[in-house]
């Protein structure tokens, strides 16, 4: 549950969270509006790929950053690196591009319902029909 007497107490504590408090929300106002420009000019397709990026940049970004630690009474790294971390985002990544028919599979059937093949197959059966009627 959120806590606002506490959250006004850190800011208080740490004004350098006040920081990154107007930070984040500047960083999600515009990575609203690069979605919605992304929507505008370009396909879901695209913005689906841009919110499965966000986590990577935010990922990056506090392995990077120093929280102070009030345990410790010192600056130490909130996030660390972790293969299997790595790994599985990589895989939602594949997730998201096959679903989105970014990537499309050759093999075991992954190619026959996407949405080029069901045109093909539309054109041949429409083809069929234009050539019988003569």
């Amino acid at each position: 549950m959120a806590d606002t007497w506490q959250t006004f107490k850190d800011f208080g504590a740490n004004p350098v969270l006040i920081l990154y408090a107007v930070g984040m929300s500047f960083f999600s106002m515009m990575l609203t509006v690069a979605q919605m420009m992304i929507v505008k000019y370009g396909s879901a397709a695209q913005k689906a790929m841009a919110d499965v990026l966000r986590p990577i940049f935010i990922w990056i970004f506090f392995m990077s950053v120093r929280v102070y630690d009030y345990e410790t009474d010192k600056y130490d790294y909130e996030e660390e690196f972790s293969p299997l971390q790595l790994g599985g985002y990589a895989i939602i990544i594949a997730g998201v591009l096959v679903y989105n028919e970014i990537v499309v599979l050759p093999f075991w059937k992954f190619d026959k319902n996407t949405a080029i093949a069901i045109e093909k197959r539309e054109q041949a059966q429409r083809y069929d029909n234009s050539t019988s009627l003569l």
